[in-house]
């Protein structure tokens, strides 16, 4: 994931021996800073209106969970969310709303059998409420946008409903996601 952020440089975000790792660099390609946020994989990221960064992703290894971060504008840690339970959690796309917290879309379920997971939170990243859609088998959401309305317009894949295989699958929400 590549972000242009501030004129002339970018943030690229993404995994890097198994941990969320961010770099920044300028127009040239020149490094200025480098970080790792632990262990897990970084899917999603935007620059804040204070020159921050919120990523989202999954975290851990064994038990995955999906991970919302909150970095400062030099690369430290402002603060680190983990939402999940049993089964595998993942962000794919994280949106900033317009209360001012944040809606991530992704996937949530035991391995193969996953559903569309859309949670909401406030602007520290505490959960206000959880959805999930889906099927028989497994569905994911990979984009989302905040509605006119305020409800959520999410885009992903599913192979629990259409013509069979991974078909496009587009869910619209109202502001409670439902």
């Amino acid at each position: 994931i590549v972000e242009c952020t501030q004129r002339g440089t970018y943030t690229i975000a993404g995994t890097k021996g198994g941990n969320i790792y961010l770099m920044k660099i300028d127009d040239n390609g020149d490094t200025l800073w480098t970080k790792n946020y632990g262990s897990g994989a970084g899917y999603c990221m935007f620059e804040t209106p204070d020159q921050g960064y919120v990523v989202t992703g999954t975290s851990g290894l064994a038990q995955i969970d999906l991970c919302l971060l909150k970095i400062g504008v030099n690369g430290n840690t402002v603060w680190r969310k983990t939402y999940g339970g049993v089964d595998t959690d993942c962000g794919r796309c994280v949106r900033k709303t317009a209360d001012g917290g944040y809606v991530i879309a992704g996937y949530t379920g035991p391995s193969a059998n996953y559903d569309v997971y859309l949670l909401k939170t406030d602007s520290l990243g505490d959960t206000i409420w959880t959805r999930k859609y889906g099927g028989a088998s497994s569905d994911c959401g990979n984009s989302l946008v905040e509605t006119f309305d305020h409800g959520y317009m999410i885009a992903g894949y599913t192979y629990s409903f259409g013509a069979g295989g991974a078909d496009v699958w587009i869910i619209r929400t109202n502001a409670q996601g439902e």
